[in-house]
């Protein structure tokens, strides 16, 4: 019995980061070729994949530095999208609309938590990039999460500010 849960436990940690990768992939695709449609760029959803992963495994080819600098300057853009958004609809929160709300409805939102944070099985690779150096680590992995979730707690706040309860449930699914 204590092999088979090693088993279970040892395929999970394997198959999980393929998963969530294969996740991400799928959404980055389609925000590809979205954005390639913006800009007039009709093209079939499978060259788009190629090419998209294409670019990824070149940076990905360049090495961990590249990937760094490369996530890094990803991460700025999407702060600086993010706060903008916040900044720009902020105005229009009405604390009325937060409040009444039901403690059940806060369990459609841990799939979206459990995906967000299911990279923690990184830490390892994380640990050889920062040789080793427990307290860098530790704070890493203490930042890289909580920014993450302030953020989603912020988004989630501001949007359910500004959208009354008589919306239908597909308009706000729409949203995310």
């Amino acid at each position: 019995l204590r092999g088979s849960r090693q088993v279970i436990a040892l395929l999970t940690y394997f198959v999980l980061p393929y998963i969530l990768l294969a996740a991400s992939l799928v959404g980055s695709c389609d925000f590809f070729k979205h954005l390639l449609y913006q800009m007039f760029f009709v093209l079939p959803h499978w060259f788009i994949a190629v090419l998209f992963i294409f670019l990824l495994g070149t940076v990905v080819f360049f090495g961990i530095h590249a990937i760094d600098k490369v996530n890094r300057v990803l991460m700025l853009v999407k702060f600086a999208a993010f706060f903008l958004l916040i900044g720009l609809i902020a105005p229009h929160v009405s604390v009325h609309n937060l409040t009444g709300g039901q403690i059940i409805y806060l369990s459609s939102s841990t799939t979206v938590a459990v995906t967000s944070f299911g990279f923690a099985t990184i830490i390892p690779s994380i640990r050889n990039y920062f040789h080793d150096d427990v307290k860098i680590l530790l704070l890493a992995i203490l930042i890289g999460s909580f920014v993450p979730l302030l953020c989603y707690i912020l988004l989630d706040l501001t949007i359910m500010g500004v959208i009354p309860r008589a919306v239908p449930c597909c308009f706000i699914v729409c949203l995310y």
